[in-house]
């Protein structure tokens, strides 16, 4: 069965009759294990299998909208894990918005903004190419650019080179991006980039060197980590494995302190390589990561809430309660709902994501 077949199943799964959650591998590299029986079908995957956060999410909701019935066999650890993923309430993300009021239409268009926080990822990457006999490129600080499209300006060695991109949103939060004329004309640049629940993660490669590479920011465990790796073909030209320099403040803006953990919370800071910030916290038996960028007088700010479920012996599966990205300006403040990656809760999802709130006048510029 192929990929989007085993997909479109999971999407149709009704009629549980058992839920298993159980520990594989207990020690150094545990993982979690779900099995399910529905209308005489078996479907068993762990965290480790690419359609697990698919099966996660599915599952959770079915189980919600059908354990009233009282016909699904399970057992108390897995109960208790689909209770945690079932947690969301809209009363306490409501409370959380007395600044607010809600508006039909976005003020801030995604597009025009996508930039802000991509394209710092892709410069980076570009500056690691041109670090070899080409000599380092220098950036023009103003980017051409017009919602999804535009042209990167640098100089190398006294010569001026332009570089057209384009950005393209892909799913969630990931976006795939073309960049043209890097290290040649003619030649193609492709980086793909994705902003999740653990970290950020990105790859890029062109089509004439062939030169391939990853950047990652891994914010999973205690210390958030940054690695790079450069590679022509077999040869390994960059490997930085370290963790990220602590920011000089401890916080992200005071909108998202409000939305998200509360002002008196105690914020991890750290700086990302390519530009911006990265914060986590955890309040409320819940944790708390944003990105922050800063562009062309606006602070975007894309955030996650995210429930840890534990099982004994097994890993910590991520589980999204809500996601949102704020747009602020000296004159206006935007928060959307935006949709999520697999696992999340599917009340969020059918009932916040893409809504848009803005900031009531009387709070703004305080």
């Amino acid at each position: 069965m192929v990929g989007n077949e085993i997909l479109n199943q999971i999407q149709t799964i009704r009629d549980l009759k058992m839920v298993k959650i159980y520990p594989l591998f207990e020690g150094e590299t545990p993982l979690m294990g779900l099995m399910v029986y529905y209308a005489d079908e078996t479907m068993n995957y762990c965290s480790a299998d690419r359609y697990f956060p698919a099966l996660l999410d599915r599952i959770a909701k079915v189980y919600e909208e059908e354990a009233e019935t009282g016909e699904i066999i399970t057992d108390d650890e897995t109960k208790r894990i689909l209770g945690e993923a079932n947690e969301f309430c809209r009363e306490d993300l409501m409370e959380r918005l007395p600044e607010y009021e809600e508006n039909e239409e976005p003020k801030f268009l995604p597009k025009a903004f996508t930039y802000v926080y991509v394209m710092p990822v892709v410069t980076y990457a570009m500056k690691a190419l041109y670090g070899g006999d080409e000599g380092a490129i220098q950036f023009d600080e103003l980017v051409q650019q017009w919602f999804d499209k535009g042209i990167l300006s640098g100089v190398t060695g006294g010569k001026q080179h332009r570089f057209p991109y384009r950005i393209s949103l892909m799913a969630g939060d990931v976006y795939d991006v073309t960049v043209c004329n890097v290290l040649k004309p003619g030649n193609v640049l492709k980086v793909n980039v994705s902003f999740g629940m653990d970290g950020i993660a990105a790859t890029y490669y062109d089509q004439y060197y062939c030169y391939q590479g990853t950047l990652r920011i891994n914010v999973r465990g205690e210390k958030m980590t940054f690695s790079h790796v450069l590679k022509d073909q077999d040869q390994t030209l960059i490997e930085i494995n370290r963790e990220l320099e602590e920011a000089p403040w401890g916080s992200p803006t005071e909108c998202v302190r409000k939305l998200t953990a509360g002002e008196n919370a105690e914020w991890k800071a750290s700086v990302i390589p390519w530009g911006g910030y990265v914060y986590k916290a955890v309040a409320d038996g819940k944790a708390y990561l944003v990105y922050s960028n800063d562009g062309l007088g606006i602070t975007i700010s894309r955030g996650v809430c995210i429930k840890k479920l534990s099982i004994q012996g097994g890993e910590d599966t991520l589980f999204g309660q809500f996601a949102f990205r704020f747009y602020e300006r000296e004159d206006v403040t935007e928060l959307r709902f935006l949709d999520m990656e697999y696992p999340r809760s599917a009340r969020y999802a059918a009932e916040y994501a893409d809504r848009c709130y803005l900031r009531k006048l009387e709070y703004a510029g305080e």
